[in-house]
């Protein structure tokens, strides 16, 4: 019994090659079915994983759980089922664990090892190479650590860093590192492991559109091009304006209820970034502050409260109503 029939995604691989689900002895199994002579393959398998754009070989899983490689374009088996996690190719090599125990190596399209060391297979992740580099995790006291290493199983980039992952439509890698106090710093790397930028930033974010970065180093974001060149000084997530209560007004709505009226500061706004947030002075047309606040509002006083960002409780720094710090 066919219960339904799809095509794997590519554009070119599969012209004459589906796939189809059928229910055998109880279990639904995945075999070729091919269009050309409309035939069913007598071999069947647990799940044949996609893919990867430009390739034709395949990830399969056979019926006692184990991987193996088949060609996509024909259904003929490559390498036979006998490894515990497998990856798909790139750059000609492929990441596999064996059944005899939890060492990860990377093989040939003939099965033979081809760097000549093992690395440890700790969290399940993504073990495939991208021109010629790979990202490899490895778990200790701290948590996951990450490092990159080329084809030779040589590191690129040390096992000491938080998180890794490619920016794939630049070939980059963003870093994430955390320094000694807890906080988190970001670096970007690019494709042949040299520093595009250090991991000293609290926040990297790739632009959509081309190959520039909003980069926040301390409090201040900006807006950078690839070599570092300053595109734009100072760059806001939002801007709003700060409310505060007014005195000795207590408005009665149509059903009797009262309530405190607000008015808006007409010199100073809040602006944000990436979380925190800052004073803008409207008489300047310039910051007052950066942002390096959780929180800012005015009392219906005038005097306008900001929260420390580490601080604990209530801690708060004090402007006055004409932007100056009030200080002890």
């Amino acid at each position: 019994l066919t219960l339904f029939l799809f095509y794997l995604t590519s554009d070119t691989l599969f012209g004459t090659l589906s796939i189809c689900v059928k229910e055998y002895n109880g279990k639904y199994v995945q075999m070729f079915y091919r269009e050309n002579d409309k035939k069913v393959s007598k071999e069947k398998f647990r799940n044949i994983y996609d893919v990867p754009e430009g390739d034709s070989i395949a990830v399969y899983v056979d019926m006692d759980g184990k991987r193996g490689y088949l060609n996509a374009n024909t259904g003929d088996i490559m390498l036979p089922a006998e490894y515990k996690h497998a990856w798909v190719f790139g750059d000609g090599v492929a990441a596999v664990v064996s059944e005899t125990d939890d060492s990860l190596r990377f093989i040939d399209r003939n099965g033979n090892q081809v760097i000549d060391r093992a690395f440890p297979y700790s969290i399940d992740f993504s073990y495939v190479f991208h021109d010629s580099l790979c990202i490899m995790t490895d778990v200790n006291d701290g948590g996951v650590c990450m490092g990159l290493i080329n084809l030779n199983g040589e590191w690129v980039l040390p096992q000491i860093y938080n998180e890794i992952h490619m920016i794939t439509r630049f070939k980059y890698y963003h870093i994430k590192l955390e320094n000694e106090s807890g906080t988190c710093r970001e670096g970007l790397l690019d494709n042949d492991g040299n520093w595009i930028f250090q991991p000293e930033y609290r926040d990297i974010e790739a632009s959509l559109s081309d190959k520039t970065f909003f980069v926040q180093k301390d409090y201040v974001k900006q807006h950078v091009s690839i070599d570092g060149t300053v595109l734009e000084p100072f760059v806001i997530d939002y801007m709003s304006p700060l409310e505060y209560d007014v005195l000795g007004e207590h408005p009665v709505t149509e059903e009797g209820e009262s309530y405190v009226r607000t008015a808006t500061s007409t010199r100073f706004m809040e602006y944000g970034v990436n979380g925190l947030c800052g004073i803008f002075d409207l008489s300047t047309g310039r910051p007052l502050t950066e942002a390096r606040y959780s929180h800012i509002w005015i009392d219906d006083d005038g005097i306008i409260r900001c929260g420390i960002e580490s601080g604990l409780g209530g801690d708060e720094v004090i402007y006055d109503r004409n932007g100056k710090k009030l200080v002890l």
